[in-house]
């Protein structure tokens, strides 16, 4: 029996070179986290359930390159899918697709990134539900698409739909999050709407209706900046920079220091310097003018970071300074500093924090370096016979593999070159290559992966 089935480790492929200093952007999801570097390159780590990485290969512990493309602008990921924004404004998706979410018009999971659409005016995407979507365009315009439970959609109706829809005619929109059942969105005049569930008071209207399939205006409030949605509670904060929350409180996920739900907003403490927001599941974090950041809500996992795993109901400080972007996901949560460091913190269970380890907790955050090489692959088996000639100058062929259904080629960067799904039985050409170093990753049709170095002369 083989040793190294299922636990092979490519570890002389991962290279630390000291600390990040290279992350543009972060967005947390289930299980799994994606990021995008300075250069414009788009990164995923932790679970590949659904094809959620993007990458095409099994779980990572370290973060991977998705393609090899440089002109990432936006991303949000949610408990299995995510969607990103390029800078020409065309939006991709991938992972988990079986309510529509991705919107593609198809309920069928993506193990890379799809264009969505053909449209390049997409300015605002969210995911962060468990199974519908809703994006802004340049023009003002607000659209939803997925799962349409209780109105989750906010398009008059509770029909699901694998494909974009405009919510009404309005051109005034500003940012949007999905919840688990519900939606909030902001818009530029300084109102806040929501719609979908409101059984534990996320839509923030009171106790008066259940659900609501169109959006419902939130008080009569109109200088709210910033908003962030969690499982079944909605965050915001005004221009005096308070900061104030609603809905489910069972874990202290609002941060008002009860674990009473509530029904229409409420001001958490009596500091006007808040700056920042994000939530997933039943945390929340926030960042101040100062930089530092405040955590709040459901500990299990470690996900606050302040070195306990003990529920928070009131706002915690935790270690660092000049803290730039926040992100919660379900059971862990991310940061990155104005140096551009990237930080983890909370369930590691699938390698979703990056740093090279899983199965384990952190409780305070730990930085992970930036990406430069390939990462760990899990389910993987390396066979140095599986290709020959090896060393080649112009092409090689697979053996000791019955039937071959797919082949990567990768630089030594971890860069994804090619990939090959057909004519597997013949050769295999590599005369455009330069002379170099490459990685091979082969995958058979009962999805065994085998990997192996490849030098061309």
């Amino acid at each position: 029996m083989k040793k190294s089935i299922f636990i092979f480790i490519l570890l002389l492929l991962f290279s630390i070179s000291g600390f990040s200093q290279c992350w543009q952007s972060i967005s947390s999801g289930e299980n799994h986290s994606i990021g995008i570097k300075t250069n414009g390159s788009l990164w995923s780590w932790g679970s590949n359930g659904f094809g959620s990485l993007g990458t095409g290969v099994p779980n990572s512990y370290t973060p991977l390159q998705i393609g090899t493309d440089r002109d990432w602008k936006f991303i949000s990921a949610g408990l299995l899918q995510n969607l990103a924004i390029k800078n020409d404004g065309s939006l991709w998706g991938w992972g988990y697709n079986g309510k529509g979410q991705l919107g593609d018009g198809t309920n069928v999971n993506r193990t890379s990134p799809i264009r969505i659409g053909s449209d390049s005016d997409w300015e605002f995407v969210s995911t962060t539900g468990s199974g519908h979507s809703a994006g802004i365009k340049t023009d003002g315009t607000l659209w939803t698409w997925g799962e349409n439970i209780v109105g989750t959609l906010g398009n008059g109706n509770n029909t699901n739909t694998n494909a974009p829809g405009k919510v009404g005619t309005e051109t005034d929109w500003k940012e949007v999050y999905t919840g688990n059942t519900y939606t909030i969105a902001l818009k530029t005049d300084g109102t806040i709407w929501t719609w979908g569930n409101n059984n534990d008071g996320q839509l923030g209207v009171g106790n008066s209706v259940s659900s609501s399939n169109k959006p419902l205006k939130v008080g009569t409030a109109n200088n709210w900046v910033k908003i962030s949605g969690g499982w079944g509670q909605g965050y915001a904060i005004n221009t005096a920079g308070q900061l104030w929350a609603w809905g489910y409180n069972g874990l202290g996920s609002l941060g008002d220091g009860t674990k009473i739900t509530r029904f229409t907003p409420i001001r958490i403490g009596t500091d006007s310097d808040w700056e920042a927001i994000s939530s997933f599941e039943y945390h929340c974090i926030g960042i101040k003018t100062n930089g530092k950041i405040w955590t709040w809500g459901f500990n299990f996992y470690g996900q606050l970071g302040d070195s306990t795993k003990l529920d928070k109901t009131i706002p915690t400080l935790i270690k660092g300074n000049n803290w730039k972007i926040i992100s919660a996901g379900r059971s862990h949560s991310a940061a990155i500093n104005n140096l551009g460091d990237l930080w983890d913190w909370g369930s590691n269970i699938n390698g979703q924090l990056g740093n090279g380890t899983s199965g384990n907790t952190f409780i305070a955050p730990v930085t992970i370096a930036c990406p430069t090489t390939v990462g760990i692959f899990s389910n993987s088996v390396k066979n140095d016979k599986i290709i020959y000639p090896n060393p080649t100058q112009n092409s090689f062929k697979i053996r000791n593999i019955d039937t071959p259904k797919s082949l990567k080629i990768m630089n030594i960067q971890g860069i994804l070159l090619d990939e090959i799904n057909s004519n597997l039985d013949g050769e295999i050409s590599i005369s455009n290559f330069p002379s170099g170093i490459y990685f091979i990753l082969i995958e058979d049709q009962e999805n065994h992966l085998y990997s192996t170095k490849l030098i061309k002369q």
